[in-house]
């Protein structure tokens, strides 16, 4: 059974990850379009901008963060024990 703190760092590493990816994957992008400004790439980023954004907006709310951890807590169960139960299936 997971455990409370689990589930919270669980979802603080999803949070987290979201961050470095954009903003490596983001500085990438720039880099590799540096003296071509292209609009489409602007919107790429600013669209992924924008759900980190909200990400964080939910991630740093007391309220929404208990709710991702509940919902993170209740799914890392059912993956234990659908794994427990398919070991004892497959002995």
């Amino acid at each position: 059974m997971a455990t409370h703190e689990e589930a919270k760092s669980r979802v603080e590493q999803i949070f987290w990850s979201h961050v470095a990816a954009f903003a490596i994957i983001a500085s990438g992008l720039i880099v590799l379009s540096f003296g071509e400004s292209t609009e489409e790439m602007t919107w790429i980023i600013a669209a992924w901008a924008t759900a980190v954004l909200i990400h964080a907006l939910l991630f740093f709310s007391p309220d929404s963060q208990q709710q991702m951890v509940k919902r993170t807590h209740s799914r890392m169960d059912w993956r234990r024990q659908n794994l427990t139960s398919r070991r004892s299936l497959t002995r």
